[in-house]
């Protein structure tokens, strides 16, 4: 009778484990030992516990609100620019996969193309060309996202003279 009760238990147990829930707006990334197994969006997933894991990715629009940043025009006078990356999941199993943390994986990027771009422009020249800098960056930055199962929405660049 109690081992009944227990091989019940534990098989109860074993069921509970091997069920995860998704929200709406995740998917549902399935390694098994480690490795790729599948994407899902179904609501419910069945999986064998201790071997599979289950990694949930956020599909909404995300914002990455970098810090300041002091860069310098070609004229040597410097500007701090203030930059706002929106960004959303277009590839889980990439997203996942290549790069551990997205935003600072951004920051990164946007910091060394911002310092290219100013670099080669004047100060009068960048003072006036936000929306121009701000659409090139973005293509610069999109074509290095897809890599990294990201999909860049928009950047919004804010400037101020030091």
């Amino acid at each position: 009778m109690i081992i009944n009760l227990a091989v019940m238990l534990v098989m109860l147990i074993f069921v509970l484990l091997s069920i995860k829930t998704l929200k709406p707006w995740e998917r549902g990334v399935i390694l098994r030992s480690g490795k790729y197994l599948m994407t899902t969006e179904k609501r419910f997933v069945f999986i064998i516990p201790i071997i599979d894991t289950v990694v949930r990715v956020d599909m909404r629009e995300q914002v990455a609100d970098l810090s300041p940043l002091k860069v310098m025009t070609k004229d040597s006078r410097t500007f701090n620019v203030k930059t706002e990356v929106h960004y959303k999941v277009s590839n889980p199993e990439d997203f996942i996969s290549c790069t551990p943390d997205v935003k600072s994986a951004i920051s990164s990027l946007v910091t060394t193309e911002l310092e290219n771009l100013t670099g080669e422009m004047s100060s009068q020249e960048f003072a006036n060309s936000d929306e121009d800098v701000a659409s090139t960056l973005q293509e610069h930055l999109s074509n290095a996202a897809r890599e990294w199962g990201i999909e860049i929405l928009e950047v919004k660049i804010q400037q101020e003279e030091d």
